[in-house]
């Protein structure tokens, strides 16, 4: 005997009619008709008077739909109290416009042990304007004033060269770097913007060879030496092989990685989420 013969035969005895049963169910009405019969036959007692054109419950069929009525309302209503006690997805909102890679990692990692949280990752503000954000991940920007902000590090840039390049082992001033080519990732991704701001402060604009939002291709193209990288210093940052950093004096720019959130945030996964980003040391 199986829950879904009983269903069948629960169903038929309502309608007295295997058609609207088969319908339900998305089966042919012939499914329906055998399962029954199969249930007959474990009973040892027909539950329906069966015409050329009809069916009918007697008395046996009456005495079955009558427990089961009672034994499907429980049943239906348990399987309602576990739906409602499923755990709510919760979806959060965050736009990455720094050290994505990292961030990235740091949402996997949340994930494994928080799988009820859904996240929406965007890392280009231009594609989605407007959109609403629950967290931001940015350097030192005045574009978020309905945001609060926490630091989440403070991290040295420096230049990076291929080991064969005619500046490496030199003492060097920004100056110095006025006829080198650099490679950059896109403006809007924090570090970048760095290189343009040292470039002005020594009184000349870099000349960007390639322009990448892909940090694996910016890796790349500096280890292959088509120009010069600026480096974000991190514990998590895997020094390429085939690159060393350049000593230049009166580089002292720092990269300041803020958190931004909205205020009055109620809900508690949100705070758990930025609680666990201001613990990661990057």
């Amino acid at each position: 005997m199986e829950l879904l013969q009983l269903r069948y035969f629960y169903e038929s005895a309502k309608s007295e009619n295997f058609a609207k049963v088969a319908e339900k169910y998305m089966v042919p009405a012939s499914s329906v008709s055998a399962s029954i019969k199969r249930l007959e036959e474990e009973l040892g007692c027909k539950l329906f008077e069966r015409q050329s054109n009809s069916i009918s419950l007697n008395d046996s069929g009456k005495l079955l739909q009558n427990s089961l009525s009672a034994i499907f309302d429980e049943l239906n209503q348990t399987v309602e109290k576990i739906k409602q006690t499923k755990p709510i997805k919760t979806e959060i909102r965050i736009l990455i416009l720094a050290m994505r890679e990292y961030i990235s990692r740091a949402i996997f990692e949340y994930q494994k042990t928080h799988p009820n949280v859904h996240f929406v990752a965007m890392f280009d503000v231009n594609d989605h304007e407007g959109y609403e954000y629950d967290l931001i991940i940015d350097k030192d920007n005045g574009a978020y004033p309905e945001y609060k902000r926490r630091e989440l590090g403070n991290y040295p840039i420096c230049f990076c060269a291929t080991k064969d390049h005619p500046l490496v082992g030199k003492e060097l001033a920004m100056k110095d770097l006025r006829n080198e080519r650099f490679i950059t990732l896109e403006y809007d991704l924090g570090v970048n913007s760095s290189l343009f701001e040292c470039c002005k402060n020594a009184g000349f604009y870099p000349e960007i060879v390639l322009q990448t939002n892909d940090q694996h291709c910016f890796r790349s193209s500096a280890e292959a030496g088509i120009g010069l990288g600026l480096w974000l210093k991190t514990k998590l940052a895997e020094w390429p092989k085939n690159l060393v950093e350049l000593s230049v004096c009166d580089l002292q720019m720092r990269h300041v990685l803020y958190l931004y959130y909205k205020n009055g945030i109620a809900n508690e996964e949100i705070l758990n989420f930025i609680d666990f980003l201001s613990s990661k040391d990057f």
